[in-house]
């Protein structure tokens, strides 16, 4: 003799509304059910090897943190070197100022 499709379908997914309400005790129960077939879907998800995987989703990110720590080191490279070449730069500012000065002391010296 063969069970009723409809025990079969009491732990299946996306189960006819029908079956959902037979009873007030059963409802809650099939409804847990439906909450642990999500919850075992997220795990298996999470813990396989797919796309989605935890070990996709990491390489992924890892990815991104070896590209924005290279962007870091290009940064403070270049931070040091617009650092030095600013202070190199000032100093031929005031360098050049001195001279100016000096020129037009004499100019004025002269006149």
């Amino acid at each position: 003799m063969r069970k009723p499709k409809l025990a079969l379908s009491v732990f299946a997914c996306g189960r006819p509304k029908p079956l959902r309400n037979l009873t007030p005790t059963l409802a809650p129960l099939l409804a847990q059910v439906d909450d642990l077939n999500k919850d075992i879907r997220e795990a298996k998800k999470l813990l396989g090897e797919g796309p989605q995987s935890g070990v996709a989703r990491i390489a992924k990110h890892q990815a991104w943190i070896e590209k924005i720590e290279l962007e870091m080191s290009e940064a403070e490279n270049a931070l040091e070197f617009a650092e030095a070449n600013k202070a190199h730069t000032q100093a031929q500012v005031a360098e050049a100022m001195k001279a100016y000065i000096e020129t037009s002391k004499e100019i004025s010296a002269e006149g």
